[in-house]
């Protein structure tokens, strides 16, 4: 599989999004990201373990960063209401959509390396879970972000061989689906 320009990977996903499938599939990843997610094991009342971010990553794989990043978006604002956790604040939207995108960024178009895999989670786990997301906790709970800032680093390093490797091969499961050549 070839490597595909930035803009164009923008292009080839943003035109998915007029496709039935694409939209049919991407539904129903997004509800089995919020039953996933809603089966989550709760470290601290702040910290928590979930897997529903396998279906962000499977469709930023099919379909690219764009269908990713309105994935994350609709999944988070869905998830806001169906199993309210507090008021609704956007920058959780802000951060699940940056996690659809980094995830296209990096799995769409492109072969099963383990490297784009540990980089991709990387940045997902520093960037949207242990920096943004720790931020909005304080803003919204009125925590300090310092306080908050360890155990969410150390539950993120805990679970980053983890994820690592249920995203390296549920990537090289859907290259190996039929449909995943046609996307």
């Amino acid at each position: 599989m070839q490597h595909l320009p930035l803009c164009v990977s923008f292009q080839r996903s943003a035109a998915a999004l007029r496709r039935t499938q694409t939209l049919a599939l991407t539904g129903i990843l997004i509800a089995m990201q919020l039953a996933l997610s809603s089966v989550a094991v709760y470290v601290t009342a702040n910290v928590r373990v979930t897997f529903g971010f396998l279906t962000i990553a499977a469709t930023a794989t099919l379909f690219g960063p764009v269908v990713a990043l309105v994935h994350g978006a609709l999944a988070d604002v869905l998830a806001c209401f169906l199993f309210p956790a507090g008021p609704y604040f956007p920058g959780y939207t802000l951060s699940a959509m940056l996690v659809g995108l980094v995830y296209g960024l990096f799995f769409y178009r492109r072969e099963v390396r383990l490297w784009h895999v540990l980089a991709a989670q990387l940045i997902v786990d520093l960037l949207c879970h242990v920096l943004l997301n720790t931020l909005w906790l304080s803003v919204t709970g009125g925590g300090a972000m310092l306080a908050l800032l360890p155990l969410r680093l150390m539950k993120n390093a805990l679970c980053y061989p983890i994820n690592c490797a249920l995203l390296y091969f549920l990537r090289r499961l859907l290259r190996r689906l039929p449909m995943a050549q046609h996307v």
